[in-house]
Formats: structure tokens, sequence, C-alpha cells
């Protein structure tokens, strides 16, 4: 199985977050595109448990603190958070377990996550390692936000019932700079992820 995938720094292959055909225990992977052979860059985790504890998601370039970062489940909502270097691969955890669900979309610099908060019903943004918060957004299942990264990792926009929001990391302050009026809604369209 293959979750997202990410190219490798050089270009000359393909990584992503994934289960070994052979035995199901998730790892990172590598697919040279020379060769098209398939290898773990990581070591095999043991097999996931319920709720895909243990798994590897989310795996995200972050050009600005230039390593990937990924996730790795640990049930139901926490996650731990890693820090992989695009040369050897080596994996750093990012601070304590986090109580988060849904796919985080971090900060080009790696120093900010957005994820939902279950317990709080809302989008937030984390500091990390810290794990501090700040609430952006309610979670509505009918309309999930999409949230993207200025290309500096200093400012987040998404849109929330018909109003486009730019958030600035650095003072906390909020710019509406489209407001749809009342009863319309903004399109979907925003990437969601980080720039490159």
């Amino acid at each position: 199985f293959m979750g997202n995938v990410e190219w490798s720094r050089d270009g000359r292959s393909l990584l992503f977050p994934g289960w070994s055909n052979d035995d199901s225990r998730p790892g990172l992977f590598r697919i040279s595109l020379r060769d098209l052979t398939i290898e773990p860059v990581h070591p095999l985790g043991e097999r996931t448990g319920a709720n895909w504890k243990g798994a590897y998601v989310n795996l995200r370039w972050l050009p600005l603190a230039g390593r990937y970062m990924v996730a790795r489940l640990l049930g139901q909502t926490g996650q731990e958070l890693y820090l992989m270097d695009p040369t050897d691969y080596r994996m750093e955890r990012v601070g304590d377990t986090f109580d988060i669900s849904s796919w985080g979309i971090p900060s080009p610099d790696g120093r900010h996550l957005v994820a939902m908060l279950p317990a709080q019903k809302s989008f937030a943004l984390l500091s990390l390692p810290d794990g501090a918060s700040k609430i952006l957004c309610p979670y509505s299942p009918e309309e999930l936000p999409a949230f993207a990264w200025s290309t500096d990792g200093k400012k987040l926009v998404w849109g929330e019932q018909g109003v486009l929001k730019v958030y600035s990391v650095a003072d906390g302050t909020v710019q509406t700079p489209v407001d749809a009026g009342q009863n319309k809604r903004i399109g979907g369209g925003l990437d969601g992820g980080t720039p490159n």
C-alpha cells in the first residue's frame, strides 16, 4: 500500500509512507525511477494496530527546513511527528505526542502545523515542538476548509463560510481580503499543501 508521494531531492526517486507487501509492516519507502525497485529507507515498524497504530502518514517536503516531515499514528487521534533528513533518511522526533486528527499541514520551515483538534472540534495552528495551539476556525463536516502556507511560512490562508482569511503567524492578526457575502460560498481550489 502506498500513501502520498514526494520527490527525492535529486529527482531520481520517489518517497512514500506505506506498507510492505511481504508482511504488511509500515515504513517509509523509496522507488528508484531508473530501475523501478522499491526499498525501505527507514526500518520497518511492527504490524499496525487498531486505528492504524504505527503507520506513517502525510510525508511532506519542507523547503525552508530542508527536511521532510512525516507523522506516525499512535491510535485513534494521537500522532508523533518526525523530521527526516533528505540524504541519509535519519529521523528526529519533533516534540511530544500531539493529540491531533486528520492530515497536518506543516509550514515550509517546519515550525508550525495546521491540524484538527478533535476535543475542541476545531482547526488550530500548533507551534512545534512545544505544541502550543491557536484556534483558527471550527470544524464543520459540511464544509472542510483547505489551508495553504505562503512560501516564506509567515502567513496562512483558508476559506471559511464564504470568507477568505489570511493569518499572520508573527502577530496573530487575521485579514479578510474576500467576503463573498451572506449565503455565498467560496469555491475550492486552495492547495492545502506546502509550496516547493
